[in-house]
C-alpha cells in the first residue's frame, strides 16, 4: 500500500522491531537460526518486480530467464525462513475497482514515461551519429541502439506474461515437492492471477479463515514476504502474536565488486574460483530484514495504553481494540484507495498527532459512550463506529489552519535554506579559478571574475548554457556588466580561448546527459532545479501551471521546482497548489474552485458534503477490506483529490451518512486489462480489443488517451504528481468489451476465467496416500478436513488441470539455454488439487481479539525503550542522543522457542497495587506526577506488598484510611492490601474482602469477585482462572491438555 516514507517511520521510532536475517547454508532440518516458522507467505508482485528490473545487474534478457530469476529468489527466501507446514505462494490477481483507480494512474505514468525515455535515446543516438559523420566517420544504419525496453506493465493479470509466469509456479512446485527433501512435509498453496484479490489480501483472507476453525492452534507462527508498506497493516490486524514480516533491506547498499575486507592476502591468493565467484554472488545481494510484529505490539501497548488519566478507562481499555483504532488513524496518512488529505504525512509526524488527538478524546468518548453506539473506541471488527469517528475528525479540523500555517512557514525557511546552499554549490562549481588570490577587494574582483566566466561560457555554442546553471541564475551572475568591464582581470577573447575547450569537452558529456533526468531521488535529498535548454519563460510558465507564458505576467517565483518539461506531446505538468494559498483564511474555497473546477461560492457547500459522503465511505470500505475481506468489488472513490480537514465540520455524519455496500463480483481479466492498460500497452491483450484502444472511432476511445496532464499538487516528487485521467464507465466499459469475446481464440478465453487457489502435496506427505485413494481411486468429489490433523483447514477437489496417470511438462523452452530442470515429471511422485478455505467463514466475521490457548512471546522492550517512547521528547532528536535509532535486534537469539522463559511464566502481570481502591490524594498525586515526568520510575515503590508494613492512606473513593467504614462497610477488610489472612467486610458489605498476597481473599469479593492465591486465583462472577476456586465456569491461562473451552 502507498504509505510514503511509513517504513522508515516506523522503524526509527520504533528500532528493535527491526531485526537482521541469519542465511545459514546449513541442513534445512537443522534448528532454524532465526527461530521457528510454521507458515510462509509470499506477495509475489514483490519477487516478479525485482526480478524483472534488477538494480544490482542487466535486466534478464527474455521472459525465460526472468523465471529462473524467479526461481532463484524463492528458494533463497524459502531457505532462510524454513517453513515447516504451510508455504502459500499468492500472485495479484483481478483487483477491486477501487485499487484499479491506482493501478491505471500508475501504468499510464509509466507508458508515458518509457515513451519519453525512448525519444530521448533516439534523440541522443542521432546526435552520436551526426557527431561522428562530422568527424568523417562512417556509421552502420543498421546500428541504432543496444537499448530494448520490457514493458513493465505486462505484470497485471490476465496478459500473456502472467499466464506464463503462473505455468511455470506450477511447473517449479511440482519439481521441488519432487525431488526436494525439504519440501516433503509442506502443502503448498497456490494462488495465482487468475484467483481474484491482491496477493498480500488473498493471503488474509487465508488467515482469517483458518482462525475461524475451531481446531485452529493459536500459536501458530507466520511470516509474510513483501515490501508494501500495508504488510504491516494486515499482520497487526490478524491479531495473531506470533507474526514477522520478511523484507528486503531496501536501504542496503549493493558492494561494487569483491570487497575481502576480513580476509587476509594469503586467503585471497589461494582462494579458488569457486569461492571467488561466491563471495562475489553474496556481495551482490541484499540482505533481508524481520519485522516482528510482537515487538511492534509492545511498542504500541506502552504508547497506548499509557497516560490514560481515567482509572476506570484504564481498567475497561482492550489493547486489541486500542490496536484497531491505531491501524485506522494509519489509513488517514496513506493508502491505495483514497488520496490523502493534505493537512496530514508521515514525513510531518502526523501519526503521532492523531495518537494524542485520540488519546485526548477516549475520556469523553467512554463518559458518554451511550452516545457512541454504547462504545468508545473509532472500530470494531472492522466496523467504523461513526460517531466517534465523528469526534476525532472535528478535532483534527479544529487543529488543521495551525497545521498548514506552520508546514507553510517550514517550507518557507527551507526554500531559503536550498536557495543559499545551491548559490553556494553553483559559485564553487563554476568558479574557474578558485584560490586565484588577488590583492584588491576580494568580494569585488570574485564577483567580477564569476561574471566574466560565466558569459564566456554563454557565448559559445549557440548562445546557450551548456554547463548545469539554471538561465536565472546565469543571468544574475552577469547583470551588472559595468562593473566587469570597469574592474574585470582577463580579457573576454582570453577567456573565450579557454572556455571554448571546456564547452568541447562539456559537449561530449552532453552526448549521453544532457537530457537524461533523474526521476528517482532518495527521500532524504532536497530536490534542485536541473538544467535545460528551454528558455526560461517557457519553464516558468510550466512550473506556475499556466498554458503558455505571458511575458506581461511575472510571479518572481523563481526558485519553485522545475519539473521535466513535457513537449507538446506528452501533455502538461504543472503545480497550482500554491494559487490555494493554504496559510490564508479561505482556503478551503479556493481549494474546490481550483481542483474541481467550481465556478462560485454556491456550489462549494453542497459539493463538499458529496466529497466528504463519498470519503468516509472509502475510509470505511478500507477498513472493512483490511478486516473481513472485500467488502465491495464495484465502489471506487471518484475524484482525484481529497477533502480538507476542516471540512468535515460541515456534515452531520448522524444525519447525512449512511453507509452500505453491494459486494458485487470481480471483473474478469481482460475486463481489468481494458480497465488499467493504456494504449502503448494493448499488445499485452488479444488483438480483438486494439481497436477499441487505438481507433478514433472507438466508442470508448476517451478511456485511452495518449496526453494527459499531471498535476503535482504541490509535491516536489514527480512521482507524487496526479495523472488527470478520466474515470471509466464500468457498464459502458464492460458492454464493449464483451461483445469481442466471441472472437477469442480458446486459449484466450482460459486466460479470461477466474479461477481457484490450488494445493500441491508431497508423495512423501503423510496425507498422499489418503487423498491419493479418495479422490483419484474411489472418484469422490471433494474431502474436507481441520486443522487438527493437516496443519489447515477446508476442502479439496480434483483439479481440470492436473492428470493424476499423466506428467508436468516444463513450460520455457523457448530461449531457455541451460535448462537445469527436466522436461517433464510423473504426476504420481506430487498431488494437485483445487482447494477452497472460504468454507469455514459461512457468513461469519472474523473477531479482533487474540484467540484463547496463546502462549505470549518473549518480552523484548526494557525499561529504557518503553522511557524512549514515552518521556524521548518530541521527534527523533531525543531518541537518536540516547542511542535508540537504527538500533537492532542482534542480542535477541530468535531460535529460542517462542513463548515465555522457563520458570517466569506470570498469568497476570502485576497490577499497580489496589490502584483501584487506593488512590491517593491531590497532593500525593501531584507530586507523583511530577517526578514521573522527569522521567523517575516509581511504579515499584507505590506498589504495597503483603509482608511491607502497611501505609495508612485514604479509603475507596477519599474515605476514611483502610479498614474504616465507607460505602456501607470497612473497606477491603482492614489495613494494608487486604490486611493479613482474611479481610473483615468489604466493599458494600460483601463478605470477606480481599486477603494477603498469597491468600487474597478467599470466597466472596467484590460482586463475588474471591480472590485466590498466586495460580490459585478465584473466579469473577464466578469465573474461575486456572485452578479454580471461585467458580466452575470458562477455564483460563493453559487448561489440562491444551483444551480450550468455548
Amino acid at each position: 500500500m502507498g504509505v510514503p516514507a511509513f517504513f522508515r517511520w516506523i522503524s526509527n521510532k520504533y528500532p528493535k522491531i527491526i531485526s537482521p536475517v541469519v542465511e545459514d547454508n546449513s541442513d534445512f532440518d537443522n534448528p532454524n537460526p532465526n527461530g521457528e516458522l510454521d507458515n510462509l507467505y509470499l506477495d509475489m508482485n514483490g519477487i516478479v518486480h525485482p526480478c524483472s528490473h534488477p538494480e544490482n545487474k542487466p535486466p534478464p534478457e527474455n521472459e525465460a530467464q526472468m523465471m529462473l530469476d524467479i526461481f532463484k529468489y524463492t528458494d533463497r527466501l524459502i531457505k532462510m525462513a524454513r517453513p515447516r507446514k504451510v508455504l502459500m505462494i499468492a500472485i495479484d490477481g483481478v483487483a477491486p475497482r477501487a485499487k484499479m483507480n491506482q493501478q491505471r494512474s500508475r501504468r499510464f505514468r509509466s507508458a508515458r514515461d518509457a515513451r519519453i525515455k525512448k525519444e530521448q535515446i533516439e534523440k541522443e543516438m542521432d546526435y552520436k551519429r551526426s557527431s561522428e559523420i562530422l568527424k568523417g566517420k562512417i556509421i552502420d544504419d543498421s546500428v541504432k541502439s543496444d537499448h530494448v525496453h520490457w514493458d513493465s506493465n505486462a505484470i497485471t493479470p490476465g496478459t500473456p506474461f502472467m499466464d506464463i509466469l503462473a505455468s511455470s509456479l506450477r511447473y517449479w512446485v511440482a519439481y521441488k515437492l519432487s525431488h526436494d527433501d525439504d519440501w516433503a512435509n509442506l502443502q503448498v498453496i497456490l494462488s495465482d492471477s487468475s484467483v481474484p484479490g491482491e496477493g498480500e489480501h488473498k493471503i488474509m483472507n487465508f488467515i482469517r479463515s483458518q482462525r475461524l476453525d475451531p481446531q485452529y492452534n493459536p500459536n501458530t507462527t507466520h511470516s509474510i514476504y513483501g515490501l508494501d508498506a500495508d504488510l504491516i497493516f494486515l499482520g497487526l490486524a490478524t491479531h495473531e502474536p506470533h507474526f514477522r514480516i520478511l523484507r528486503e533491506d531496501v536501504f542496503a547498499k549493493f558492494s561494487q565488486g569483491s570487497n575481502n575486507r576480513n580476509l587476509s592476502l594469503q586467503e585471497q591468493m589461494f582462494m579458488s574460483e569457486e569461492e571467488k565467484k561466491e563471495i562475489k554472488r553474496k556481495e551482490s545481494e541484499k540482505p533481508f530484514l524481520w519485522l516482528n510484529t510482537h515487538i511492534l505490539r509492545e511498542y504500541l501497548k506502552v504508547e497506548l495504553m499509557t497516560g490514560i488519566q481515567i482509572p476506570q478507562l484504564h481498567r475497561n481499555l482492550d489493547f486489541e481494540r486500542c490496536l484497531d483504532d491505531w491501524i485506522f488513524l494509519c489509513f488517514f496518512i496513506g493508502n491505495d484507495f483514497l488520496p490523502s488529505i493534505p493537512s496530514i504525512s508521515v514525513r510531518d509526524n502526523s501519526i503521532d498527532m492523531l495518537v494524542q488527538l485520540w488519546k485526548q478524546n477516549l475520556p469523553y468518548l467512554f463518559n458518554n459512550k451511550k452516545k457512541f453506539n454504547n462504545d468508545y473506541y473509532l472500530t470494531r471488527d472492522g466496523e467504523i463506529n461513526l460517531p466517534a469517528v465523528e469526534v476525532l475528525l472535528k478535532s483534527l479540523a479544529a487543529m488543521e489552519d495551525g497545521i498548514l500555517r506552520k508546514k507553510h512557514s517550514q517550507e518557507v525557511a527551507q526554500a531559503e535554506f536550498e536557495k543559499r546552499k545551491k548559490v553556494m554549490r553553483d559559485q564553487n562549481k563554476n568558479s574557474v579559478y578558485k584560490g586565484y588570490k588577488l590583492n584588491e577587494d576580494k568580494q569585488f574582483v570574485n564577483q567580477a571574475t564569476e561574471a566574466n566566466q560565466n558569459m564566456a561560457l554563454y557565448s559559445v555554442s549557440d548562445n546557450k548554457i551548456i554547463n548545469n546553471v539554471s538561465a536565472k541564475g546565469a543571468k544574475d551572475l552577469i547583470k551588472d556588466q559595468s562593473i566587469v568591464k570597469s574592474k574585470q582581470t582577463l580579457t573576454l577573447e582570453e577567456s573565450n580561448k579557454k572556455s571554448q575547450s571546456a564547452a568541447a569537452a562539456l559537449r561530449e558529456r552532453l552526448a549521453t546527459n544532457s537530457k537524461k533526468r533523474k526521476l528517482e531521488e532518495t527521500e532524504t535529498e532536497a530536490t534542485t532545479e536541473d538544467a535545460s535548454e528551454e528558455p526560461e519563460s517557457k519553464q516558468a510558465a510550466i512550473t506556475q501551471g499556466k498554458d503558455s507564458y505571458d511575458p506581461s505576467e511575472t510571479t518572481g517565483d523563481d526558485e519553485k521546482i522545475a519539473y521535466e518539461v513535457p513537449n507538446s506531446q506528452t501533455g502538461k505538468t504543472y503545480d497550482n497548489y500554491d494559487l490555494i494559498r493554504v496559510w490564508e483564511p479561505g482556503y478551503s474555497n479556493r481549494y474546490y474552485k481550483i481542483k474541481f473546477n467550481l465556478v462560485d461560492d454556491e456550489q462549494v457547500l453542497p459539493f463538499k458534503k458529496q466529497l466528504l459522503y463519498h470519503y468516509l465511505e472509502g475510509i470505511s470500505w478500507v477498513l472493512l477490506y483490511y478486516y473481513q475481506g472485500c467488502p465491495s468489488w464495484n465502489w471506487y472513490y471518484p475524484y482525484h483529490y481529497a477533502p480538507f480537514a476542516s471540512d468535515f465540520g460541515c456534515l452531520d455524519f448522524q444525519k447525512d451518512v449512511k453507509i452500505k455496500f453491494d459486494e458485487g463480483t470481480p471483473f474478469r481479466p481482460f475486463e481489468q486489462l481494458m480497465s488499467v492498460l493504456p494504449a502503448d500497452s494493448s499488445h499485452n491483450l488479444p488483438e480483438v480489443f486494439h481497436d477499441l484502444m487505438k481507433n478514433a472511432d472507438s466508442e470508448i476511445i476517451e478511456y485511452y488517451p495518449e496526453h494527459f496532464d499531471i498535476d503535482m499538487n504541490g509535491s516536489k516528487m514527480p512521482w507524487h504528481g496526479v495523472p488527470l485521467l478520466p474515470f471509466i464507465n464500468e457498464k459502458k466499459l464492460l458492454h464493449h468489451v464483451s461483445s469481442k469475446y466471441d472472437l477469442l481464440t480458446e486459449a484466450e478465453s482460459f486466460r479470461n476465467q477466474n479461477r481457484s487457489e490450488l494445493i500441491l502435496i508431497s508423495k512423501k506427505n503423510k496425507w498422499y496416500k489418503t487423498w491419493a485413494k479418495e479422490l483419484f481411486e474411489e472418484g469422490k468429489d471433494k474431502i474436507s478436513f481441520g486443522a487438527k490433523k493437516t496443519n489447515i483447514s477446508g476442502i479439496v477437489a480434483k483439479s481440470p488441470e492436473y492428470d493424476f496417470v499423466g506428467s508436468t511438462e516444463f513450460p520455457l523452452y523457448e530461449n531457455c539455454e541451460d535448462n537445469p530442470f527436466p522436461d517433464t515429471i510423473n504426476n504420481q511422485l506430487f498431488i494437485k488439487v483445487g482447494y477452497d478455505f472460504y468454507s469455514n467463514v459461512d457468513g461469519k466475521r472474523n473477531k479482533s481479539m487474540i484467540l484463547n490457548g496463546y502462549i505470549d512471546p518473549i518480552q523484548v522492550l526494557t525499561q529504557d525503550d518503553k522511557n524512549a517512547i514515552l518521556y524521548g521528547g518530541q521527534g527523533y532528536a531525543v531518541r537518536q542522543k540516547k542511542g535508540f535509532t537504527h538500533q537492532q535486534n542482534t542480542h535477541i537469539n530468535f531460535a529460542i522457542t517462542v513463548g515465555p522463559p522457563k520458570g517466569k511464566i506470570n498469568i497476570y502481570h502485576n497490577r499497580p497495587g489496589g490502584y483501584l481502591g487506593l488512590l491517593r490524594s491531590n497532593e500525593q498525586r501531584q507530586i507523583h506526577e511530577r517526578q514521573l515526568n522527569s522521567g523517575v520510575d516509581l511504579y515499584s515503590q507505590m506498589q504495597q506488598h503483603n509482608f511491607q508494613n502497611p501505609v495508612p492512606g485514604p479509603g475507596y473513593n477519599g474515605g476514611p484510611v483502610h479498614g474504616g467504614p465507607v460505602h456501607g462497610g470497612p473497606v477491603h477488610g482492614g489495613p494494608g492490601y487486604g490486611g493479613p489472612g482474611y479481610g473483615g467486610p468489604g466493599y458494600n458489605n460483601f463478605n470477606q474482602g480481599r486477603g494477603g498476597f498469597n491468600g487474597r481473599g478467599r470466597g466472596n469479593g467484590f460482586n463475588n469477585r474471591g480472590r485466590g492465591g498466586y495460580n490459585n486465583r478465584g473466579g469473577y462472577n464466578p469465573r474461575g482462572r486456572g485452578n479454580l476456586t471461585g467458580g466452575p465456569h470458562r477455564q483460563g491461562y493453559l487448561p489440562p491438555n491444551n483444551q480450550r473451552h468455548f
